[in-house]
């Protein structure tokens, strides 16, 4: 995930990296859904955060093959701003 952080008020541009994600059906910030995303390639996706209280969530991307675990690579921290 990068940029790992970004504002409460959401609009940050996150890129993430990984595999398996032809076919994407959701991204999430923690339990809350992204304002939009689009699939570059199987192994990348481009994501607007959503408006999130401050704290590190965990960003998940669920497709065909089911959601991503969660692992440190993952985080995205908001902060106030």
């Amino acid at each position: 995930v990068s940029p790992s952080s970004g504002s409460t008020k959401g609009g940050t541009t996150v890129t993430v990296t990984g595999s398996g994600f032809t076919g994407a059906t959701a991204v999430t910030f923690g339990a809350t859904a992204a304002t939009s995303y689009t699939v570059v390639s199987d192994t990348q996706i481009t994501v607007v955060s959503p408006a999130h209280s401050a704290g590190t969530v965990n960003v998940s991307v669920t497709s065909p093959y089911g959601k991503s675990g969660v692992v440190a690579a993952d985080h995205f921290t908001y902060v106030s701003g």
